[in-house]
């Protein structure tokens, strides 16, 4: 029978006993370790914040679509987010993640400022088509995010670290929960449109955030440990 023996350290993340949790993992870190978990949280919350602002007025598009529209819907989300893997795989490949990761969050923001003048000139009668076409770019919008927030985290955090992911998790429920509130509060006084250029100003922000954690992950002596395939290019 094969049996796994854990190092002792000084930030080990496990007790006597061998269980582990989020609060003793957290009690466990240094200061710089502490900063990382909450620059990465922070993040998480602002992007998902942003997605939860789109997420209403999606849902509310494929409703007026009309409900026989949903599977041409789902497939065009898939085939966009085939599309986008293979795009952004090719772009990651070639560049450092301090840089490749403001591009791609700053490109999504541009297409949600184009879809935003999209809507107060393309004519009624053509809304409807705008409007799938909006939320099979949301929806593969949401898969990118997810997956592109959690590789940084991963790859700013050192691997002992994994017991502290449910609190950069839980910064994004947050988010979640915030951006749906701002939704509900702000749609009673602007127009939907507008809240389009809320959710690129939050992206903006997790952009600004992002950066943040880089210089941090960049220090000298700095917790993080990037994987491998991004070690070479920081």
């Amino acid at each position: 029978m094969v049996t796994l023996t854990a190092m002792t350290t000084p930030n080990a993340l496990t007790d006597t006993a061998g269980a582990t949790t989020p609060w003793r993992a957290w009690q466990a870190l240094g200061r710089d370790e502490r900063m990382l978990v909450l620059w990465s949280a922070m993040a998480f919350y602002v992007v998902l914040a942003s997605y939860y602002v789109l997420r209403p007025i999606r849902d509310e598009l494929a409703v007026f679509s009309g409900a026989e529209q949903l599977p041409w819907l789902f497939l065009g989300t898939l085939g966009l987010s085939l599309a986008w893997s293979l795009v952004f795989s090719r772009l990651a490949s070639g560049r450092p993640r301090r840089e490749f990761v403001p591009l791609a969050l700053r490109g999504f923001a541009v297409v949600l400022l184009l879809f935003l003048g999209l809507w107060f000139w393309v004519p009624a009668a053509q809304e409807v088509w705008l409007g799938r076409v909006f939320y099979v770019f949301v929806s593969a919008f949401n898969l990118f995010l997810i997956s592109l927030v959690w590789s940084v985290v991963v790859d700013s955090l050192r691997v002992e670290h994994g017991h502290l992911l449910p609190w950069v998790a839980a910064g994004g429920t947050l988010g979640a929960a915030t951006g749906s509130l701002v939704t509900a509060a702000l749609a009673r006084h602007l127009p939907v449109p507008a809240l389009l250029l809320v959710s690129a100003v939050l992206i903006e922000v997790a952009v600004q955030l992002f950066a943040a954690l880089f210089r941090r992950v960049a220090r000298p002596g700095s917790a993080g440990r990037p994987i491998n395939r991004w070690r070479a290019r920081r």
